[in-house]
């Protein structure tokens, strides 16, 4: 087995000799088995070759700052540039990634990615002015030169950015969510009679008071004793044809009628599916019962006043909540004492985020 000799300094540990001189080292030599030297020395070189392992923000940190210098390499400018690469190559990314956000908001010009586009424009503009100031107030060893075309380009990114913002939330977002209204004429062979209601203010001693069951309904003119519109063929529903068409009223007076913070009681006709109207000039006769207390009326008012109801009429596709809150229809105050002549003109429109129904 090879020895190894190892030389020490054993000024202590030695007696002098005469021939000495005090202070000088004294060389000795010893022997050392080369095994126990390599068993004492490997563990250390094993753990000072060992790579350490570096944490999750360090390895986002070195893979972002690798793409970074790669990216630097083929189209950004060098690192001895001020602004430097880095800097100009992530105010480029930030500003194509606003403008693909901001196509979605031109595409889709809702009030959420309105205000979602207000704060992701905020937080890609802060970013990049704090990365573009850090840049340009760090010192390097080497001393960087300040390229004006860089500097005019981060430059006119920021200001671009919330100059674009501003002109979404001012103009462009207001233009792309205005309402067109399209007008067209057209003529139809045949029409669905409308459906009508009578309300009554529950609170308001001046309007009616509705009795249920006593409705009437006539085509043409009317007659008593005349056929019920159901039992008549469309062809047969022409003027100079009388006919009955009370079946299409409530029977009762429906009570509790919530609309505009108002309680009404109303009853109402619907057109049963074969009343259809082929001739413009077709008469149709609605009568509706009441009882109406003066007294209280002069109590009230010190003066006696007419009975009224209110008046709807309306898409009879539609129910009658729906028709007022659609906008499709509208209470009108009438006389109830008396005749009151209507006539219709056919208007077929679609209020905004509805579907299209008759207005008449």
């Amino acid at each position: 087995m090879s020895q190894i000799t190892r030389i020490d300094n054993m000024e202590k540990a030695l007696p002098m000799t005469p021939n000495q001189v005090k202070g000088a080292p004294i060389v000795t030599a010893s022997f050392v088995n080369s095994t126990d030297l390599e068993d004492l020395l490997t563990p250390n070189i094993t753990k000072a070759l060992q790579p350490t392992r570096p944490g999750p923000t360090r390895r986002i940190r070195q893979s972002i700052l690798s793409f970074t210098r790669r990216i630097s390499r083929i189209v950004g400018p060098g690192q001895t540039n001020k602004p430097n690469g880095s800097t100009v190559i992530w105010s480029v990314l930030g500003f194509v990634a606003l403008l693909g956000f901001g196509s979605v908001a031109v595409a889709y010009p809702l009030r959420p990615i309105f205000i979602t586009i207000g704060i992701v424009a905020f937080i890609v503009s802060s970013s990049l002015a704090a990365l573009i100031a850090s840049d340009l107030r760090s010192r390097t060893l080497t001393p960087r030169v300040y390229r004006r075309n860089l500097g005019n380009t981060l430059l006119t990114i920021l200001l671009t950015i919330p100059f674009f913002v501003l002109l979404y939330a001012f103009l462009w977002f207001p233009n792309l969510n205005k309402t067109a209204s399209r007008f067209s004429q057209d003529t139809v062979d045949e029409v669905q009679f409308p459906a009508i209601a009578l309300f009554q203010n529950s609170n308001w001693t001046s309007q009616a008071t509705l009795r249920p069951k006593s409705q009437k309904c006539f085509l043409g003119w009317l007659k008593e004793d005349a056929v019920f519109c159901d039992d008549l063929t469309p062809e047969q529903l022409i003027p100079g044809q009388s006919c009955n068409c009370k079946a299409g009223w409530t029977n009762d007076v429906i009570e509790g009628f919530e609309w505009q913070n108002t309680t009404y009681r109303y009853v109402s006709w619907r057109p049963t599916p074969k009343l259809i109207d082929r001739v413009p000039t077709y008469l149709m006769t609605l009568q509706a019962f009441f009882t109406y207390n003066t007294s209280q009326s002069l109590a009230d008012s010190y003066a006696t006043q007419s009975p009224s109801l209110w008046l709807a009429i309306y898409d009879p596709q539609l129910n009658l909540a729906d028709a007022l809150r659609k906008g499709y229809t509208r209470m009108v105050l009438n006389a109830a004492n008396g005749n009151n002549a209507i006539n219709l003109g056919l208007t077929y429109r679609q209020a905004p985020n509805y579907p299209p129904a008759y207005d008449y």
